[in-house]
């Protein structure tokens, strides 16, 4: 059982980097994200640069608004003689077989948003459609492998969970996956997004803490960005009247991939080590009223990517 004095502590370190977090949203994302993306519409004449440059920006303040509260948060509460970091651990070669798992999961929750989306708009809700970063020659592609397939699988992972995930395990891992799930969902901006990217988060997180490997999930994530990718390379070549047959040929394929991935899981064990939630049980555990501060400002950056997604 926790002293009081530490609860405290935590209830105070918790609203501060609550504070902390909301000053940086209002200022970066309010003033800083705007004036960028004013600056690259007038600067840039490429669609796809101009899209990429506004993409980047609101990834790199997306990440110090989060950043900067969760590095002070691991600073104090490490010198409070708490050790949060993930213990890595080697990735046996069942659990390999988990990074077939996620492009199904991904595209299982974009059919199960899509009608509520759908019902938003037909109530008389104008949802922005997303804006889709498409590129036009073969150095555009090129750049966008190296972005989409091997550098934001590891970046988003280790920033995700590596350090947020166990930034927020002493408020109980369930906590820490969903609420990191979360962020990595806010992280990319719309409604339209929101559902299935929080779901991917949600089972990279759950696949991170159940092994100890954040290796395992940068796996899985950069499987699921080369699914995508190759979606849309080869639909860049097809005529318009083919692409929502290929769509959902491809979707029937990530399907096929999630089912071979749960047999030879079965096959090599890998499922019965993957059947029980992780264990919190070791992990301190926060009051509810010392997560309400962080889960107001969670609350308010939803509404913010709700409300920037409508369109007036």
């Amino acid at each position: 059982m926790e002293g009081n004095g530490e609860v405290r502590l935590r209830i105070r370190l918790a609203a501060a980097l609550t504070f902390l977090l909301l000053f940086l949203t209002l200022f970066l994302y309010g003033t800083v994200l705007r004036w960028a993306e004013a600056f690259v519409r007038e600067t840039v004449t490429s669609p796809f640069w101009a899209m990429a440059l506004q993409y980047g920006s609101r990834v790199l303040l997306y990440a110090a608004c989060f950043g900067i509260p969760a590095a002070a948060g691991f600073a104090v509460t490490r010198a409070a003689g708490l050790e949060l970091r993930i213990p890595e651990k080697r990735i046996s070669r069942d659990l390999l077989w988990c990074g077939l798992l996620l492009p199904g999961i991904v595209f299982r929750a974009t059919r199960v948003w899509a009608p509520f989306v759908n019902l938003l708009r037909w109530i008389g809700v104008p949802f922005r459609e997303i804006r889709v970063l498409v590129p036009e020659s073969a150095e555009e592609w090129i750049l966008y492998f190296i972005l989409v397939v091997l550098v934001a699988p590891v970046a988003e992972e280790l920033f995700f969970r590596g350090l947020f995930l166990s930034l927020l395990r002493p408020c109980g891992d369930w906590f820490a996956i969903l609420s990191s799930a979360l962020l990595f969902g806010l992280m990319h901006g719309s409604a339209g997004q929101l559902f299935y990217t929080t779901a991917a988060g949600f089972f990279l997180g759950w696949i991170v803490l159940r092994t100890g490997s954040v290796s395992l999930g940068i796996l899985m994530h950069a499987v699921n960005n080369l699914h995508a990718f190759l979606m849309e390379w080869v639909a860049s070549f097809l005529p318009e009247g083919l692409i929502d047959l290929w769509a959902v040929a491809w979707e029937t394929l990530a399907y096929a991939l999630a089912a071979f991935g749960l047999i030879r899981l079965w096959q090599g064990g890998g499922l019965r080590r993957l059947a029980v939630g992780p264990d919190s049980g070791d992990s301190p555990k926060l009051s509810f009223v010392s997560v309400l501060p962080f889960g107001f400002a969670v609350l308010l950056w939803v509404g913010y990517v709700l409300w920037n997604s409508i369109s007036f």
